[in-house]
């Protein structure tokens, strides 16, 4: 059936709408050919080329999840599931940066989680690898190698006896350029040599090994040498604790790794041995000795060179395979980066068939920096030996460092020190960038005569001969937390010693370190800290060199010498390097003992943040820390917190209280040319959209408050007050000003010491002024109002969008198109022509105006401004009709409208068009526009019309207008039905084909 149309010209009204021939069976047809066409592609790319399936899943955080505070909630877990029997290839991207878990370069890899499934069992391990070097275990006679709960799910237990796991393959490495292993290991003791895997060593090959706390590396030559031989720096080790330990090989440098972090590395010396032998874990050969006592978990073998990025992203993360075509990838993600990170993970199967996961964001708003300031780098200076023979050297040192803006750590032996020496060092010290630590009273040898003499009364003799810098001052008391080796020798009496007389920091001499020492819970302080380079001996090129590739990496610098070495003249290589290294604004020059106050303070006691208040308004936060620990070690350090900004907020306030009931205080601004204004400052860098806030702990007190709040940006201009420069508790005459639109003077004082948002609470706008007076309470006064340019002849005062009463508003002048006037409290302000003759007319009833256009406005067009809920009434062709504002939008330019009788709604942006059929009756009778839009108010013109609505031909389609079938589009629909099944039995064979290939 077809339906005719009849269309009456010379504008007037449709005599019926139009109505469109049914859909042909043929059309249908087509249709469902199409359909049969796109599921065969999708079968062919997701079924038959097995497209791995890979998602997120719990606890994963949704897309744009929330990290409070970097340091106390420092991860995010992150969880991917893989459906893949044949998988290739997994990664995972973090920050942009791929990460590869699973590829061709992986050797071996065993989960040891007894996967029934995979064919796991008691005696028997799979290497989950694409090599399949599945490992059969060793006899146990005397002991039980068994599974127990692993790192991940679960690992092995090997009894130190004679347990072990043969892989079946010999990995060697002598015509390998690049090699990487990785292991978990949790020992059950720390006694004697325990190998963890390797080949052979009566023959010379290589082992991972533990010997006591240390874990070692050696990859011997044929004639028994050590091509390769990496102690760990540390004693890692302890009973019962899980280490992840790493070693890389590139084809000359050989990095052990430990905990995800570089530990050593040496450059390897010989030509490496190859003996044809399987490599085995748990011991180093069938038979022998040094067996593991303890767990091993998740072994790795690459046939490359990992880099620092992936063994620290491997450390924190893992993948595993539970089913023959089931894996599961987790990430405990624990280098987040201020303000957004993203991630996502792609999975790939033999036939390069990928599938990637959609990109998600975590958002990380709060942290605390790793140094003051969240400056790039940081350089510490330590020079051995000030005592009164030398005194005059010291004293030309220290200088230098004043100059150059760089902190002189000088250690002092303390019996060796006379009266003027002291006057000395103090008169440095007060002259600033010199903080003194212990280098011993006698500087002798370990061990000591009197170990306790050496370590504790020599802190005791610089605390009572000194006034230090205010760094160390705690509660009327002084802090001394640094010392020297002398010799660079300790023993566990030393170090027993330091942490009872509590110390935090041990300064060692072992360079090539740019990095934090690592913090012993046995001991109860740092580890002996290793320094960056001896400015003793060395180039002026090699000590710039050296600094400048630690400042470019971000690490610490940390120079040591002996300054009687040296000729402290300007030509000298010492005050050349200095020179070099001094005056940089990104770099914290801080003394030894103060580093270290403060990573204990923003690492170890990591104050805590209750957040109570994010949002566009302010950002409140109640931050405290133990404070048995801050008695300890003196902590009054300024600790840096950075606050992720919202992107709308271009210039911030920040402001401080000690307890709950004081009063907001201003925090002092500073810029990143200032080293040190005091304790409490902040810095902002809206590049970043943060605002660092450099904060002690108040004396007394283990808390205190912030409050970050945007007061002024751009928004104003003119003769607007500078809120910088004024004393925010009592701004007299304060003025806000757009220079195009108006401004307001206060006649009142105004207390903004509490913040506040004036650029989201003040609006300054065409015709338009408006304060938000809930929000700031503040600026509920009264002041003087001006509006500018406006075009009308005799202006009225408007308040919320009726006439101001007398008794708010007073009118004082109308010049030069300007209109004055002063309000008592405030609201919505604007102005409009004081009427003369009556075109429309205004009803305030229930405090909602309506105006009322009449037949003449209609034909000839008429606009208004309108706030939201404001109406229009108005009658066309003797029926009553409304046009009503439910929504603004300033932001998006928009403004939602309803008209009715026949009610229709819709959100009209600035310019935009809307024809309106206002009765049923198939015409159009009302033409609507958006001509603008500001804070609280939409400027809308509407005019009568009369138009008929036209119908595209092809618009509808109705189920039941069926012509009769043709039989020629019959057999047109069946040949091609034909087709698509043949061309996809084809698809289907050929990749069945390629597959078995």
């Amino acid at each position: 059936m077809l339906y005719t149309r009849c269309i009456i010209g010379g504008g007037a009204r449709r005599a019926s709408r139009d109505n469109k021939e049914g859909l042909s069976f043929f059309r249908k047809s087509f249709l469902l050919v199409f359909v049969l066409v796109l599921f065969g592609m999708v079968f062919e790319s997701g079924v038959v080329s097995g497209v791995p399936l890979i998602e997120f899943v719990d606890p994963t955080p949704s897309d744009g999840g929330r990290v409070d505070d970097l340091r106390i909630t420092s991860f995010t877990e992150i969880n991917v599931s893989i459906t893949e029997s044949d998988l290739d290839e997994m990664k995972y991207n973090w920050n942009g940066v791929n990460y590869s878990f699973y590829d061709n370069d992986l050797v071996l890899m065993y989960n040891f989680d007894n996967i029934s499934a995979l064919g796991e069992n008691d005696t028997y391990s799979v290497d989950v690898s694409r090599y399949g070097n599945n490992g059969t275990w060793g006899n146990s006679t005397t002991g039980n190698i068994s599974y127990v709960t692993g790192k991940y799910n679960n690992g092995i237990e090997f009894d130190g006896i004679d347990d072990y796991v043969d892989t079946g393959v010999d990995l060697s490495w002598s015509n390998v350029s690049n090699f990487s292993m990785a292991v978990w290991i949790k020992p059950n003791t720390v006694t004697g040599g325990h190998s963890i895997l390797g080949k052979p060593p009566t023959l010379y090959e290589y082992t991972l090994y533990q010997t006591d706390q240390q874990v070692e590396f050696i990859y011997w030559t044929s004639t028994g040498t050590n091509a390769i031989k990496l102690d760990s720096s540390t004693n890692v080790l302890s009973v019962g604790q899980w280490t992840h330990a790493v070693v890389t090989y590139n084809g000359s440098l050989a990095t052990l790794y430990l905990n995800g972090v570089e530990d050593i590395n040496a450059i390897s010396t010989g030509e490496f041995h190859d003996r044809a032998n399987n490599m085995q874990i748990g011991t180093a050969y069938n038979g022998g000795a040094n067996y593991f006592n303890g767990t091993i978990d998740e072994v790795r073998i690459w046939n490359r060179s990992l880099s620092a990025n992936e063994i620290n992203n491997l450390y924190y993360s893992n993948l595993k395979k539970y089913d023959t075509d089931k894996w599961s990838f987790y990430t405990n993600q624990t280098n987040l980066s201020f303000g957004s990170n993203t991630y996502f993970a792609t999975a790939s199967n033999s036939l390069d068939n990928e599938n990637t996961i959609e990109t998600r964001t975590v958002n990380v708003i709060f942290k605390t920096t790793q140094y003051y300031d969240d400056r790039k780098a940081t350089a510490v200076w330590t020079g051995d030996d000030w005592t009164s023979a030398n005194n005059d050297i010291f004293v030309n040192a220290s200088n230098y460092a004043q100059n150059k803006k760089v902190v002189f750590s000088p250690g002092i032996i303390t019996g060796s020190m006379g009266s003027s020496a002291w006057i000395s060092i103090q008169a440095e010290i007060d002259e600033g960038f010199v903080s003194s630590v212990s280098h011993s009273v006698n500087h002798e040898g370990v061990p000591y005569t009197n170990t306790t003499l050496e370590v504790c009364d020599s802190r005791s003799h610089i605390i009572e001969n000194l006034t230090l810098p205010w760094q160390n001052w705690f509660n009327s008391s002084e802090y001394l937390v640094g010392w020297i080796e002398p010799y660079s020798n300790s023993d566990s009496a030393v170090r027993g010693n330091l942490s009872e007389c509590n110390y935090l920091c041990d300064r060692r001499v072992h360079a090539g370190v740019s990095s934090w020492a690592s913090w012993n819970n046995s001991e109860g302080l740092y580890n002996r800290a290793l320094v960056t380079i001896s400015g003793d001996g060395k180039t002026l090129e090699e000590l710039n060199n050296n600094f400048s590739e630690v400042y470019s990496n971000g690490g610490i610098y940390h120079l040591y010498m002996h300054p009687l070495n040296h000729n402290w003249s300007d030509s000298d290589i010492m005050p050349q390097h200095l020179l070099h290294i001094g005056n940089k604004t990104d770099v914290w020059y801080v003394g030894w003992g103060q580093l270290y106050m403060y990573h204990y303070l923003e690492d170890r006691l990591k104050p805590t943040m209750n957040l109570t208040t994010y949002n566009n308004q302010q950002i409140i936060s109640k931050i405290n820390v133990s404070g048995t620990e801050r008695n300890k070690y003196g902590l009054s350090y300024p600790v840096t917190y950075a606050f992720a900004l919202p992107s709308v907020w271009s210039n911030v306030f920040v402001f401080y209280k000690n307890q709950s009931s004081d009063n907001y205080t201003l925090m002092t601004e500073k810029t990143r040319n200032e080293y040190w204004i005091g304790i409490d400052a902040y810095r902002t860098n809206l590049s970043e959209n943060a605002v660092y806030v450099s904060k002690s702990f108040p004396q007394e007190y283990n808390e205190f408050y912030l409050k970050i709040a945007p007061v002024l940006s751009t928004n104003f201009g003119g003769e607007t007050t500078d809120l910088t420069t004024a004393t925010l508790s009592n701004i007299t005459n304060l003025i806000l000003e757009s220079a195009s639109y108006g401004k307001i003077s206060f006649s009142e004082s105004v207390n903004l010491s509490a913040g506040g948002n004036l650029n989201t609470h003040v609006n300054i706008s065409d015709n338009y002024i408006s304060i938000n007076s809930t929000a700031l309470s503040e600026l509920n006064k009264s002041a003087t109002l001006i509006l500018y340019n406006l075009t009308y002849t005799n202006p009225r005062v408007l308040k919320d969008g009726v006439v101001c009463p007398s008794s708010i508003c007073t009118e004082v002048s109308y010049v030069g198109n300007n209109f004055t006037f002063t309000v008592t409290s405030f609201s919505t302000y604007s102005a409009e022509e004081t009427p003369t003759t009556t075109t429309t007319e205004t009803s305030t009833s229930g405090g909602t105006p309506t105006y009322y256009p009449t037949e003449t406005n209609l034909q000839e067009g008429y606009s208004k401004q309108l706030a939201k809920n404001w109406k229009l009434k108005f009658e066309i062709g003797d029926e009553s009709h409304q046009l009503k504002i439910d929504e603004i939008n300033k932001t998006s330019e928009t403004a939602t409208v309803t008209v009715s009788s026949e009610s229709q709604t819709k959100t009209l942006s600035v310019g935009e068009e809307w024809k309106v059929n206002l009765d049923g009756d198939g015409d159009y009778d009302l033409f609507v526009r958006l001509d603008n839009v500001t804070f609280s108010r939409a400027e809308v013109f509407i005019m009568e019309i009369d138009e008929a609505i036209e119908v595209d031909e092809d618009e509808t389609f109705l189920d039941d207008d069926f012509e009769e079938v043709d039989e020629e589009d019959y057999w047109l629909f069946c040949a091609v039905v034909i087709l698509v099944l043949i061309v996809g039995f084809l698809i289907w064979v050929f990749v069945d084909w390629k597959k078995k290939r």
